[in-house]
């Protein structure tokens, strides 16, 4: 029987796995950065304002899905004995299900108006909340014990951004298609 003390020494966090955390974290910001003067070069001053006014916007709800939930996934799941795998598979369905109703939003207004201003903001909001969920769904793995998948979320989401960033600028899609290429993306990683 593993004991509250054994729990927490499986999940000290050394300086490896730190560093290894902090890689994955630190290259998405860096791309995330680097993704938005693309943007800038790519996009028209009215289509780059579009985009910017949308995420800025809805930006915060990444921190508002993810926030609560994760530390409470951080929190509760090492020291739960007998009802870890309930409480991990309760915040896997959030990850999995909140984003739904979102995305079923953005996609319909894809469908009816793909060009709007309000299918932008709506599949900002579907991308941020997907993106909490995501930022939700690795720290139950982290909870769990699984570190790197932390770092391959961050890594592949930064490397996607600016994928789509470059195409934004290499054949001119607009923000409602790197929207919705983001938003493809952090759903793929999310049911994975």
């Amino acid at each position: 029987m593993t004991t509250p003390a054994d729990a927490a020494e499986a999940h000290r966090i050394g300086p490896r796995r730190l560093l290894t955390l902090l890689s994955g974290r630190a290259a998405f910001r860096l791309l995330l950065y680097g993704s938005a003067g693309v943007l800038v070069a790519a996009w028209s001053r009215e289509d780059f304002n579009r985009y910017a006014a949308a995420v800025g916007a809805v930006g915060w709800l990444s921190m508002v899905v993810q926030s609560g939930p994760e530390k409470a996934a951080l929190a509760l799941i090492p020291r739960a004995r007998r009802t870890r795998d309930q409480l991990a598979g309760m915040l896997r369905t959030a990850v999995a299900y909140v984003p739904l109703p979102f995305t079923a939003a953005a996609v319909a207004a894809l469908l009816i108006s793909p060009g709007s201003t309000v299918t932008v903001y709506l599949l900002a909001v579907a991308y941020y909340v997907g993106l909490g969920c995501g930022m939700l769904g690795v720290a139950v793995h982290r909870a769990l014990g699984g570190y790197a998948r932390d770092t391959v979320h961050f890594t592949l989401l930064g490397v996607g951004m600016i994928g789509l960033a470059g195409l934004a600028f290499a054949v001119s899609i607009p923000p409602v298609a790197y929207l919705t290429g983001l938003l493809a993306l952090v759903t793929a990683l999310n049911v994975a």
